[in-house]
């Protein structure tokens, strides 16, 4: 630099090694120069071409003369930072060549910013000619929000994900740390519907050292690359952005496929002296603070070169939102989210291939139906009978020792050592209705049976057959506190069957009992498909039409309202439990039995069956009508 800034006519107290505005003006005034140009009584066309040395990019002959092959090679300089391929030294080049920014004021379409692009933020981006936007998708007020990649398409742009939380010391990176890290990026990916096989840069947001490099960022990463691709559905790829040197030796050492380059940061080590790396794909060069009518947005400018890669709307899946009031306000954080983040430790639970998609996402519904629907010490018989008998778990009918059997089992255990911890939370919002109901549910159905018609079967026992039983408990119950023992069963199962007031039936049982018929339906049609995804299906649905849910059960376990009738009267006529069992379950008359307590008439009894039936069917009916939430 020092010698640019002697050719150029800068005094010896003025030069000073940088690359500040004299000696960016006097490269725009001797620096522009092309083929046949050679040195005179400046020497700026050797200096170029010891520029390009410097680079990695060899020319013929060092003697001053802007020959053939100082052309071809700074074409190649160019069509690399993706400057125009002039084949001619002109400002932009020299900047390229002499400072990691290059010059900051060349044209580019890409950015990056840690600020959402809020409705009113959006037009200050677009206005600036940005198409493509990096956005990261962790932090509380960082990250992108539930909305914002709708509006981002909508408004022609594109984005790339971003993570990072601390990545800011050295002390913050080891191999540990990345695998647990790892494991939130490839999570988050997920629950954001990010599809499988897509590209995410981490942070090494600090000037670390070579020694650094190889002491703990590269533990680090191995350790993310192992999260990424631990699950056997969904993984990712990863990148970096750090300093030139870090890039360039993450890459060399084959952890990471990308980089996005933290040029702008000029002060750091890992920047001086430092080319490209091969596989760069964004170069942050610029702070600037864009504004559009009353609101501004800070970014930091971005140069995008032919390796980058964007999610366009059909690279990211449309995943559940959370509501307040009717009105979306948030991602689903507490009920999807949650299970995608179960769904991932399924998935990463074991290695073997032996272990099927189907009974990895049995494993998770197997989990969350703890423990009120299953047994160990302190549970009750009933939870003992869904354990032992309805449902039990994957790695029962295998023989002990097996490969198989001790895969299942690993997975079994790793659902139970690690779920419900801070990283893969216990999903709590009743989005399906009570959740350990609907995965309990859930599993009697895939390993009894999904019916359809108007007769019972095994599979329904687990879930609105048995519910419908107990329920009746609760209307006898009822009617005996009446005056006369005279309570109509019609009227009074469709106000309360699904309902909010506390029978054995309420709207946390109908829905569980719905949604895990539709579930385990379709869980039996796509049988390659994480229950993660089957669950997003079925939410989305949901958002479009609050009724949906009910709709479909209707449609799909029925077909029409006489079937339902008639396979919930069948619950009552169909040998499907012994008497032993019907005494356990409920412990009053069956509809149209006698009562000895304030007796119905002959003529009340004689139509029990079919108002409870009725009943069942208006309340179920009534349920297409319910709002979001």
């Amino acid at each position: 630099m020092y010698a640019i800034q002697y050719e150029i006519g800068m005094a010896d107290g003025t030069a000073n090694g940088n690359f500040g505005p004299g000696t960016q003006q006097g490269i725009r005034d001797y620096g522009v120069f092309g083929l046949g140009a050679s040195d005179g009584s400046r020497h700026l066309v050797r200096l170029y071409q010891a520029a390009l040395i410097f680079n990695g990019y060899e020319v013929d002959s060092f003697l001053g003369q802007f020959d053939s092959s100082t052309q071809q090679q700074t074409l190649g300089f160019q069509n690399f930072v993706e400057l125009a391929a002039t084949g001619a030294a002109n400002f932009s080049t020299w900047a390229s060549l002499l400072v990691s920014t290059g010059d900051v004021n060349r044209p580019s379409n890409a950015c990056d910013t840690a600020t959402p692009l809020h409705p009113l933020k959006i037009p200050s981006v677009t206005s600036a000619g940005y198409v493509t936007v990096g956005r990261y998708i962790n932090g509380i007020d960082k990250r992108l929000q539930h909305d914002e990649a709708a509006r981002i398409w909508s408004n022609g742009l594109r984005w790339f994900p971003i993570y990072q939380e601390w990545n800011d010391a050295a002390d913050q990176f080891s191999y540990p740390l990345g695998f647990e890290q790892g494991e939130r990026i490839a999570m988050r990916m997920r629950q954001m519907g990010i599809r499988s096989g897509e590209r995410v840069y981490l942070s090494v947001d600090f000037d670390a050292t070579e020694d650094d490099i190889y002491a703990v960022v590269i533990p680090h990463f191995q350790g993310v690359r192992d999260a990424l691709q631990k699950s056997s559905s969904v993984t990712y790829r990863l990148g970096v952005y750090g300093t030139r040197n870090v890039c360039s030796i993450l890459a060399e050492e084959g952890l990471t496929e990308s980089s996005f380059v933290s040029d702008m940061s000029t002060g750091y080590s890992g920047n001086l002296g430092f080319a490209l790396p091969s596989n760069w794909a964004y170069d942050q060069i610029d702070g600037r603070l864009l504004s559009s009518g009353s609101s501004g947005i800070e970014i930091d400018k971005v140069i995008p070169s032919s390796r980058a890669e964007w999610l366009n709307e059909s690279d990211v899946l449309r995943t559940p939102r959370r509501y307040e009031n009717g009105a979306p306000a948030g991602f689903d954080e507490e009920f999807y989210w949650r299970i995608a983040g179960l769904c991932y430790l399924g998935d990463s639970s074991t290695a073997s291939s032996l272990v099927t998609r189907r009974q990895r996402n049995d494993t998770v519904l197997n989990w969350l139906q703890r423990p009120e629907y299953w047994g160990g010490e302190g549970a009750s018989i009933t939870a003992g009978a869904w354990e032992l008998v309805y449902t039990p778990a994957a790695y029962v009918g295998f023989s002990e020792g097996t490969p198989h059997f001790d895969a299942l089992v690993a997975a079994f255990v790793t659902l139970q050592e690690r779920g419900g911890s801070e990283l893969y939370p216990t999903p709590v919002a009743l989005r399906f209705g009570q959740t350990d109901h609907w995965a309990a549910s859930t599993r009697g159905h895939l390993l009894r049976g999904v019916n359809s018609g108007g007769v019972i079967n095994p599979g329904d026992l687990g879930g609105w057959a048995l519910d419908l039983v107990t329920f009746w408990e609760s209307y006898e119950n009822a009617r005996v506190k009446e005056p006369g023992g005279i309570l109509d069963v019609k009227t009074w199962t469709a106000a309360n069957l699904g309902g909010t007031s506390d029978t054995n039936f309420a709207v946390r049982d109908l829905k569980a009992d719905m949604a895990a018929f539709l579930c385990a339906k379709r869980m039996n049609d796509q049988p390659d498909v994480s229950l993660d995804e089957i669950v997003r299906q079925m939410l989305v649905e949901i958002e479009d039409d609050p009724g949906w849910l009910a709709k479909r059960f209707i449609a799909e376990r029925f077909g029409n309202r006489s079937t339902m009738v008639a396979a919930a009267k069948s619950v009552f006529t169909t040998p499907w439990l012994p008497d032993w069992a019907i005494d356990f379950f409920i412990k009053v008359r069956l509809p149209g039995a006698a009562a000895t307590t304030l007796p119905p008439s002959a003529a009340v009894l004689a139509t029990e069956l079919d108002g409870l039936a009725n009943g069942f069917a208006d309340a179920v009916e009534t349920a297409q009508a319910w709002p979001e939430g």
